[in-house]
């Protein structure tokens, strides 16, 4: 396989700068014991009470810090990038929390008085096509007190350099600080980045952006006051049909309703608007910024479907059909994060750990997310190139106790990728006609499989140790 999507993790992150050799060693020990067992609680990970111990000696250690333990990941990350022409930084936001009687130390409050904190993330991805997800870029977290902010007027939060807001920003300077061809980054963003301080600052420095818009804004038009008005009545240059991902619903509202996959005919508009500074933007900003708009909507939605309707805004170029194509493709690679944030609370079961404190749970976070990040890589070989043979994604031992276990979908004869990510995915309870399988049966599935293949090797070694 290649170096790309199954590193050695231990040897990635066996340059993180600890303090003491000793515990560099543990954290290499530690991302080898958890990429073998994704998805498994530390008391299950690991073999021993002792080595047990030892894990929360090194993830509560004062002299361990979560910057420290990443750092090794984000220099292989932007190795990684070195070899594409354009890397998508994809940003976004998600919510860790935590549940239990035990009070943790540290955490802060979440809607409805849940416990936790939210974790900003910059996940590098490919932007030749692939979507391929090469690691992390940058990452902060965001702890919130039990007492919202008194609200204020909209230009002194904006001049607030403690803004929540201001985490689009300072992700966004990391990942171009740590790529060293700032130039060919393109940073993708959802609705919650739709800021025009965002906007100006990053037209400001030159930078390229992606960013879906959440706000109607005025406009400085002959002919329309406000954007989205404008957006509608901007012609339709040309049309495509693309494949749609299914949704479960995400929140309690119109934002993120349910969908089935399916193909979709999308039509798209172009349009560059003269956008003025609103009142709630910060008062040392340009008086104005001029922008590019790109509007995608499907005209002939299924009659129990929401139609597409997305409007992106960017510096990108709009004059030719490619260029429109090229921006949709870079706002399609978002879903990658969303995968990512899916890949650390379903496959590495990180929102179950039993520590507690903020900062043993921000060390065990450090540690995990280049553990989530290559569980992503191999879900993304599977559907890029479920063609290869197995071997390439799993041990001979691992094929040989799938091959005995999976009996709703049987291991074949000399199996390809796709045959073993779906004999994984049927051991977790994924059914035929329900699609690609998802997290949540592929995590309960590779669970089901460690499980049979330690049995399988204690069966073999007790064999062994009676015959002797």
């Amino acid at each position: 396989m290649s170096a790309l999507l199954k590193p050695c993790l231990s040897s990635e992150l066996s340059t993180a700068a600890l303090g003491d050799p000793r515990r560099t060693a543990r954290l290499c020990w530690l991302v080898k014991q958890l990429s073998e067992r994704p998805g498994f609680s530390l008391p299950q990970t690991l073999g021993s009470d002792s080595e047990l111990e030892a894990a929360y000696r090194f993830l509560g250690s004062k002299g361990v810090e979560p910057s420290a333990i990443m750092a090794p990941h984000v220099a292989a990350t932007v190795e990684r990038c070195a070899s594409y022409e354009t890397v998508y930084a994809v940003s976004d936001t998600s919510e860790f929390c935590f549940g239990g009687e035990e009070e943790r130390a540290g955490l802060g409050y979440l809607q409805g008085n849940r416990r936790g904190f939210h974790g900003h993330m910059t996940l590098a991805v490919a932007g030749d096509g692939s979507r391929c997800p090469l690691g992390v870029l940058a990452w902060d977290t965001i702890v919130r007190g039990p007492v919202p902010k008194q609200r204020r007027g909209g230009g002194e939060r904006a001049e607030d350099p403690h803004r929540e807001s201001k985490k689009w920003q300072e992700g966004a300077l990391k990942a171009e600080q740590a790529l060293a061809s700032p130039a060919a980054v393109l940073h993708v963003m959802d609705r919650e980045a739709d800021a025009y301080d965002l906007l100006a600052w990053m037209c400001a420095r030159g930078a390229r952006f992606v960013i879906r818009v959440a706000r109607d804004r005025k406009i400085d038009d002959d002919e329309f006051t406000r954007l989205f008005e404008s957006l509608q009545g901007a012609p339709s240059v040309f049309s495509s049909q693309v494949s749609i991902t299914a949704r479960a619903r995400a929140k309690a509202n119109k934002q993120h309703p349910a969908r089935t996959q399916r193909a979709a005919r999308l039509q798209y508009a172009v349009a560059r608007r003269i956008i003025p500074r609103p009142p709630t933007a910060n008062s040392d900003g340009p008086s104005e910024l001029t922008l590019n708009f790109v509007h995608i909507t499907e005209p002939n939605p299924p009659a129990d479907q929401e139609p597409v309707d997305w409007k992106l805004v960017t510096r990108e170029p709009i004059e030719t059909g490619q260029d429109v194509l090229n921006i949709v493709d870079a706002y399609r690679a978002r879903w990658t994060i969303e995968e990512y944030f899916k890949a650390i609370k379903t496959g590495c079961a990180y929102e179950k750990a039993q520590l507690e404190s903020l900062h043993s749970l921000l060390n065990y976070l450090a540690t995990l997310l280049p553990v989530a990040w290559q569980l992503l890589a191999l879900r993304n070989l599977g559907r890029d190139q479920p063609n290869e043979p197995a071997s390439k994604l799993l041990t001979p031992l691992q094929l040989e106790v799938l091959a005995a276990m999976a009996t709703r979908r049987p291991l074949p004869l000399n199996p390809t990728i796709e045959d073993a990510m779906l004999s994984i995915a049927g051991m977790g309870g994924h059914l035929k006609n329900n699609g690609a399988p998802g997290w949540q049966t592929l995590g309960r599935g590779f669970q089901d499989l460690v499980k049979y293949v330690a049995a399988w090797v204690a069966a073999k070694s007790t064999k062994t140790s009676d015959q002797s």
